[in-house]
């Protein structure tokens, strides 16, 4: 079987690479990317509340390094727009997800906070952010009160030794 060559001067572009096709790529079927399903980023939803006397930022989505501002600027917020708080809750039970960057955007708002002469409290993580913390040492460094319905769930799991 012969294969006829591609009429000169025409290039044929391989999206995925960049680049046209060689021999390793030629003929596998190209599967499209689009920026809706790959690129966009994880979203972080902050919102900042009064309950009683005390400022409540309730954080939920993905603390990722791509939205550690958001939540650095909500904090800054919290400490600036009000009388400066003792203590500043934050409310994790809807954060679904934190990597390092979001790891460390936890760490910079407990600095932040402490410079300003407040307590940075975080109440009930989710059973991903809590085994974080805990697996880094950050549980024993930040102030945390865990949700009791994880924290039983997870001694039962034996995840919590």
């Amino acid at each position: 079987m012969e294969v006829s060559p591609r009429p000169p001067g025409r290039q044929v572009s391989c999206p995925l690479r960049g680049r046209t096709p060689d021999r390793q790529t030629r003929g596998r079927e190209e599967h499209p990317v689009t920026a809706s399903t790959v690129f966009d980023p994880p979203g972080l939803h902050v919102r900042l509340r009064q309950a009683g006397d005390d400022l409540v930022l309730d954080v939920a989505g993905d603390l990722v390094q791509g939205t550690g501002p958001m939540l650095h600027a909500a904090v800054t917020g919290a400490l600036t727009t009000h009388p400066s708080p003792r203590e500043l809750l934050m409310d994790l039970s809807e954060l679904r997800f934190c990597d390092s960057g979001g790891l460390n955007a936890l760490v910079r708002a407990h600095r932040h906070a402490r410079e300003a002469g407040t307590e940075l409290h975080l109440l009930n993580p989710t059973t991903p952010v809590a085994f974080l913390l805990h697996l880094t040492g950050m549980a024993q460094v930040l102030r945390v009160s865990p949700n009791p319905a994880v924290t039983s769930r997870a001694a039962e799991d034996g995840a919590c030794q």
